[in-house]
């Protein structure tokens, strides 16, 4: 896997993730978080993009199944070769965010479908994002069988 820190565990980045959310948000509005989502979906993840342009879940679904239990996570991942399904029900980033401020960035959850999203542009794959609640939600990246 390309993407894996193998240090210690630092769960505030996910606090100042959150605060600089609301800050693009409220300086420079959503269309110039979608175009950071899409950079960051398309070029720093490059190998993530580069496989489901290929048409392969595998390096996403190692990518989440690594983080998701190097950070605590409560979660199940399923998978075949039409879909990949991330059902969280404790977000360790969000629980932690939660713990020391509150509450999440009014943005937090519509950050997290944009880089999904993005993932899937001119890929044979599209998203969905359903939060249940501010620690709980499901992703699922599925192969779209209109676009072949």
């Amino acid at each position: 896997m390309r993407y894996k820190d193998t240090g210690e565990v630092h769960k505030d980045f996910h606090l100042a993730v959150d605060r600089t959310i609301t800050y693009i948000m409220e300086h420079y509005g959503e269309q110039f978080l979608i175009d950071l989502c899409k950079r960051t979906s398309q070029q720093v993840y490059q190998d993530i993009y580069r496989h489901l342009k290929e048409g392969d879940l595998c390096a996403l679904a190692e990518h989440w199944q690594y983080y998701y239990t190097r950070e605590g996570g409560e979660f199940t991942l399923t998978q075949d070769n039409d879909q990949l399904v991330l059902t969280v029900t404790k977000c360790p980033a969000a629980e932690h965010i939660i713990k020391i401020k509150g509450s999440l960035s009014p943005y937090y959850h519509r950050f997290d479908e944009l880089l999904v999203g993005s993932w899937c542009e001119h890929t044979p794959f599209v998203s969905t994002f359903t939060v249940h609640n501010p620690v709980s939600y499901t992703i699922t990246v599925r192969r779209n069988h209109a676009s072949q």
